[in-house]
């Protein structure tokens, strides 16, 4: 898992030095645990906002408004 963080996010990211920048004090303090955790849920907060900006996703899972109207089956 970590080799994938690194390669995926650390190497072929946009935002790599962002990662990098929280990467390293958290792991030069042991913390791999909240290292793994923390990655893994701003990554996907990170592709939800994109996708959302622009349009393919809501900005709420809550939202009642349906990104495109869908029609039942009959």
């Amino acid at each position: 898992m970590l080799r994938n963080i690194f390669w995926k996010v650390g190497i072929l990211g946009d935002y790599k030095i962002e990662f990098w920048k929280f990467a390293l004090r958290r792991l030069a303090r042991g913390e791999i645990e909240h290292f793994i955790s923390s990655m893994l849920v701003a990554h996907h907060l990170i592709m939800f906002a994109r996708e959302a900006s622009v349009g393919r996703h809501n900005a709420s899972n809550y939202s009642i408004r349906l990104r495109e109207a869908s029609v039942p089956a009959e």
